[in-house]
């Protein structure tokens, strides 16, 4: 199993997908751990879903989460593919996550994180809502 994290700039510190330009991935099967250049960093939009499409292309299982790492799209796209999520606390060091343990714990691996932990993008409904609203007062 491929377990993954978005990495801090002091490469030590697991953070939401679009805040560190190194994603570790650890495959507990080897027992090796390799790094990535993160490719949210570059992009202009969309940058948890392309953040998720990366994790995918390297095969990830388990991403290390800490609160607001995804958001309700790049979420979505997360557990349509199959990707399940170890939740940890804001601030965790990937050493201290992996800790005595040499797979994630079952009863920290989730299949869905729960709406308060997602990074909130309903900015991004209103601007569409408002826009229609506004076409719609133009065309009265």
């Amino acid at each position: 199993m491929k377990v993954a994290a978005v990495m801090g700039v002091d490469g030590k510190t697991v953070v939401p997908l679009t805040d560190g330009g190194i994603i570790r991935i650890h495959d507990t099967e080897l027992g090796t751990t390799t790094e990535v250049d993160n490719p949210a960093i570059a992009a202009q939009s969309g940058r948890r879903v392309v953040a998720v499409q990366e994790l995918l292309a390297q095969g990830v299982g388990v991403v290390i989460s800490p609160p607001r790492t995804f958001c309700t799209h790049s979420h979505q796209a997360a557990v349509r593919n199959g990707i399940r999520f170890w939740d940890v606390p804001e601030g965790s060091k990937w050493d201290e996550v992996w800790q005595g343990h040499s797979e994630p714990p079952t009863e920290a691996v989730l299949e869905q994180i729960p709406t308060e932990l997602l990074h909130d993008s309903s900015h991004h409904d209103h601007e569409h809502h408002a826009s229609s609203h506004h076409d719609h007062e133009q065309h009265a």
